[in-house]
């Protein structure tokens, strides 16, 4: 049976108080994802769904939880300070289950932390952030995670 991935990805931003020529620009961004992986019983486990990294819940380690099935959600304040400077905040939650429904029933994971932002140039972010979960994690990263 050929292995098969579902992947739906939604970002929705949300602009507060906000225009388009301000300086200091504030606003939340929403992250949804939700992955399945499926090949009967013999899914190999290099292959599942990995929950942790520098994109989704942060404060976890890439590959720390797998399985079938993923979800997570997080919601980030991003705030601009100056032209070059701002910061996030963020929190979220997720859960990873080998079948679908299960996902609903077991506790979740939840993710939080706050970042510091430096535009290096425009709409490209040098990222610092320091990520709470399992472990405190902290990332360096250029772009935004989401």
């Amino acid at each position: 049976m050929p292995l098969v991935r579902i992947m739906t990805i939604k970002n929705t931003p949300l602009t507060i108080a906000s225009t388009k020529n301000s300086l200091m620009r504030t606003y939340w961004r929403f992250d949804f994802f939700v992955q399945g992986l499926s090949d009967e019983e013999e899914l190999p486990w290099f292959a599942m769904s990995k929950l942790g990294g520098d994109a989704r819940m942060r404060g976890y380690y890439y590959g720390q939880y797998r399985d079938r099935y993923q979800m997570t959600a997080q919601l980030e304040y991003r705030h601009r300070f100056t032209q070059r400077h701002g910061m996030v905040v963020w929190g979220g939650a997720g859960n990873i289950a080998p079948h679908f429904n299960e996902l609903f029933e077991d506790s979740w994971l939840p993710t939080y932390g706050l970042g510091y932002r430096f535009a290096f140039k425009p709409r490209v972010n040098v990222r610092l952030d320091l990520g709470f979960g399992d472990e405190t994690t902290v990332y360096f990263n250029i772009h935004e995670a989401f």
